[in-house]
């Protein structure tokens, strides 16, 4: 049988999605992963190796989207990416100003490392690390 390029991309779609819940989805493509409620798109995920950091992956692009903040979505999103992670830690860098990132990561067992990296538009970053052996 001959697949399309979209054949294809629906198929490993598919493949690749996994319902750990009655209602919620998540849907990895390369090193996104997408949380979905339903058939709602509710947030997304990066996580992939570090190349700064030896035996890490890198944590990023991690937003909920507003409406479906404060609803444990991202707590859950988190969860799921760290299960996926198989280095010995994790990093994720974090804006100063974001209170409510800042715990979760803690909550996860992610400490604030005291490094500050500066992005490229020149805001500055704080460097949160977990160690999955140490938790």
């Amino acid at each position: 049988m001959y697949y399309n390029a979209s054949m294809v991309e629906q198929l490993t779609a598919a493949a690749k999605r996994e319902q750990l819940s009655g209602k919620e989805t998540f849907v990895l493509h390369g090193v996104t992963i997408s949380m979905y409620v339903g058939d709602t798109h509710v947030g997304d995920i990066d996580i992939e190796k570090s190349n700064s950091f030896k035996n890490a992956d890198l944590i990023s692009e991690f937003e909920i989207l507003s409406p479906y903040r404060g609803n444990g979505y991202g707590r859950r999103l988190l969860k799921y990416a760290l299960s996926r992670s198989r280095s010995r830690y994790q990093v994720a860098y974090v804006y100063p100003a974001n209170t409510r990132a800042k715990h979760l990561f803690t909550s996860f067992g992610f400490k604030d490392t005291g490094k500050r990296e500066t992005d490229e538009r020149g805001t500055v970053l704080l460097l949160f690390k977990r160690d999955r052996y140490h938790l």
